[in-house]
């Protein structure tokens, strides 16, 4: 009998907390609930920022194909689209970037999955002025944790207050 996948994940991290030692354990809490405040090694930053602008970069050079995969993909094949490498390029770079996400903010990251959908009931489908926008709104939940700071609240508290 399987075990469903958030019992799985639920039992690797108690697994981890219950080897770790005191300091990784409040560490490894900490990352679980998203938090922002341990610093990153330069190198590290380096390596965020190249991948996200790769990604990034993708997806945008995408955002003309993208607009016109809105109408179908038949219509989209007609109109000299290559919806196959579109497809591809698009889960490649969103899957680096969800990757990023997650691993400096930690599990957090994948309330960032929600933006997309709701800045798109907000502004409307159109990829060029969509992409753009969802960076400036994915930056929202970190701006709050800043603005805490005093307290360092962990980014799952922020994002859970009304």
């Amino acid at each position: 009998m399987m075990m469903p996948p958030s019992e799985q994940r639920s039992a690797v991290n108690l697994f981890l907390m219950t080897t770790l030692s005191g300091n990784n354990l409040r560490g490894s809490a900490f990352w679980f609930m998203g938090d922002l405040s341990t610093p990153q090694p330069r190198s590290l930053q380096y390596l965020l920022a190249f991948g996200f602008v790769i990604a990034a970069g993708a997806i945008y050079t995408t955002a003309s194909d993208l607009n016109l995969l809105l109408a179908g993909e038949k219509e989209a094949m007609h109109l000299g689209v290559d919806v196959p490498r579109v497809r591809i390029v698009v889960y490649i770079a969103a899957s680096i970037l969800t990757g990023l996400a997650v691993s400096v903010s930690g599990t957090i990251g994948y309330v960032g999955l929600l933006v997309p959908h709701v800045m798109r009931l907000i502004f409307g489908s159109d990829h060029r002025m969509l992409s753009p926008l969802l960076r400036s709104a994915a930056r929202l939940p970190w701006s709050l944790q800043t603005l805490l700071r005093a307290r360092s609240l962990p980014l799952q508290i922020c994002q859970s207050a009304p």
